[in-house]
């Protein structure tokens, strides 16, 4: 059913018109009731007052009224203003205040007050009794009864208060059992605008469903006649158009799918080279969040080498291919654009584009060029020196021991050269390709480190440098033997080419409350800024004639690298020219609890 009954005006109508004519009931009831209930109040109340004043007057008629008894006449006054629970104030036939039951006998004026001429006096001269409503001296209105006595008068009062209270509960009273019948008012005029208002507010609604395209709304018969008749048929119609439309999204559906899920970017526009279609991979290659509907390639993605290719297959009606280097919010991207024409059964309707990025592929293939061009030069100096010493050697050196005994020696040393660069690069392989097994157990720092500083001592004394440790005995952590073994050995290597003769080398560890740390400090030649980001790379060396002099292949920091990778850890390095450097391995305490 369609719910949509009260933003009918129809309904609107009918229903304020019934309120309206309750609430103008209800007001003429409440207004007139008001002032009513008022006068019928002040009426018994002054009945009430009367009858108390004449029971009153006998106690006032057996007592002379002169300003000899004032006292006695105010004691008496306030005694029967407690009981009696009213004002009262009694004056003799000159208008003298002989007792009052709001003021002291001290205060009395003996002066011939001018009350006589007030109104409730003056209607007590004429017809005994007078009355009058006004305010005392706090501004609290009073109704007072004055009665005419033998020798002069008797006045009694008491405030409307009351009055007004009982009138206003019986107000409101009234008023919250006026809310029951304005409720039940509502709810029939609601009933009847609804029964009235919603066949053709229904219909109305069904109309801008389905205008909009929602088919899912329905007209529900609530009778036989000529507008119920009408809704069944537009029913039979919406059905019809949702099966239509469920079908071209469901097809619509699968395209962007499809077109999401492909590596390559997509770009559809027509001939005016607005946007009409962009998969997913082209807003995030140009890293566009806004709508880009209608809009120019060049006012969405800012791409004016884009832009250019799109106008030229429109101008030209030809498939066009192009290579181009983008700006995007991560860095540079290498893109190949591939646009060709839109044709339909009428002639060109716009372009397609496909943008593949091959930024990947072409950093690969750069880092392939690079890798066999530093092995060629690697393998090519040993080569080359074997080759010559042998040369050497068969043109003759073999006649003369000692030449052939230094040359023999040289092409040792050149062949261990390449027997280490190769075994470097075998042992990288198999770290990058996760070949090698990591078996952690609980390992003792500062034994690992004697051990290396055992094996090192005969070569560091031959170089003239020192090796200091500083390692807690019993600080252990989880680690596999053979990669931390490798990760000081390699560090201690290099630590020893870059450091010269009377240079110091500290070996030292501790822990905080995250981490357990190890640090390979020296003294050696230190580490410009512009090195410290590509020292990790392979055969990257800081100072080539130095390494070429101690024999060093340019892959160990690159293998310390992948060695703290594999074992999840974290290495550091801060260095300064002329000073030293100073290599820091993080081991996370999270990885021990994850072993425990």
């Amino acid at each position: 059913m369609i719910h949509t009954t009260f933003k009918s005006k129809i309904f609107w109508k009918v229903l304020f018109s019934f309120i309206l004519v309750s609430l103008v009931t209800i007001s003429a009831v409440f207004f007139y009731l008001a002032p009513t209930l008022q006068t019928k109040l002040e009426l018994d109340l002054k009945q009430k007052l009367s009858t108390t004043l004449l029971h009153l007057r006998g106690s006032f008629e057996v007592v002379e009224l002169s300003t000899e008894n004032r006292e006695l006449i105010d004691r008496l006054v306030d005694q029967l203003s407690r009981k009696n629970l009213v004002d009262i104030s009694v004056l003799d036939e000159k208008g003298h205040l002989l007792g009052d039951s709001d003021s002291e006998v001290s205060s009395f004026v003996l002066r011939k007050e001018d009350e006589l001429q007030s109104v409730e006096f003056i209607g007590a001269q004429r017809h005994e009794m007078g009355e009058i409503v006004r305010p005392d001296q706090n501004g609290v209105r009073h109704l007072y009864l004055t009665l005419r006595l033998s020798h002069g008068y008797l006045r009694i009062g008491t405030p409307l208060e009351s009055v007004y209270e009982t009138q206003k509960i019986v107000m409101r009273s009234l008023a919250l059992s006026f809310l029951p019948a304005l409720f039940l008012t509502v709810l029939l005029g609601t009933w009847l605008a609804r029964k009235s208002s919603r066949p053709i507010q229904n219909l109305l609604d069904l109309a801008g469903h389905l205008s909009r395209g929602k088919f899912d709304v329905h007209f529900y018969k609530e009778g036989d006649d000529e507008i119920n008749n009408l809704g069944e048929l537009i029913n039979h119609m919406a059905m019809s158009l949702e099966d239509r439309l469920r079908e071209s999204i469901r097809e619509k559906q699968q395209l962007t799918t499809m077109l999401n899920s492909m590596l390559e970017g997509v770009l559809v526009t027509n001939q005016l080279g607005e946007i009409l279609l962009a998969n997913q991979m082209v807003l995030n290659m140009f890293n566009y969040l806004g709508d880009y509907k209608d809009k120019s390639v060049l006012e969405c993605f800012r791409n004016s080498d884009l832009h250019d290719n799109i106008l030229k297959v429109i101008e030209t009606g030809k498939p066009l291919a192009n290579k181009i280097l983008m700006q995007t919010a991560i860095g540079e991207k290498y893109v190949i654009i591939h646009s060709a024409p839109l044709l339909v059964s009428k002639g060109p309707a716009g372009t397609v584009t496909v943008i593949s990025d091959i930024s990947e592929v072409r950093k690969l293939e750069t880092f392939r060029r690079e890798f066999v061009a530093n092995v060629s030069h690697e393998l090519k100096t040993p080569l080359t020196s074997i080759r010559g010493y042998a040369e050497t050697l068969q043109g003759g050196a073999l006649e003369d021991p000692a030449a052939a005994h230094r040359f023999l020696g040289k092409i040792l040393h050149n062949a261990t050269q390449l027997q280490n660069l190769v075994e470097d690069l075998l042992e990288l392989s198999a770290i990058e390709s996760e070949r090698v097994p990591v078996n952690k157990i609980k390992v003792g720092i500062e034994c690992v480190v004697k051990d290396l500083k055992a094996d090192y001592a005969d070569m560091l004394l031959s170089k003239g440098l020192s090796l200091e440790t500083d390692i807690p005995v019993d600080l252990e952590t989880w680690a596999d033997v053979n990669a931390f073994k490798q990760i000081l050995r390699n560090l201690l290597d290099n630590a020893m080419k870059y450091t010269s003769s009377g240079g110091v080398i500290r070996i030292r560890a501790g822990q905080n409350e995250t981490v357990t740390w190890v640090s390979v400090k020296d003294t050696g030649i230190g580490i410009s800024n512009k090195d410290l980001e590509r020292i990790f790379e392979r055969f990257y060396r800081v100072d080539k004639s130095r390494s070429k002099e101690m024999g060093g292949t340019g892959l160990g920091l690159s293998i310390v690298k992948h060695l703290v990778a594999s074992q999840g850890w974290d290495i550091k390095v801060e260095s300064q020219v002329g000073v030293g450097s100073d290599f820091k391995i993080f081991i996370p305490h999270k990885i021990d609890k994850e072993m425990v």
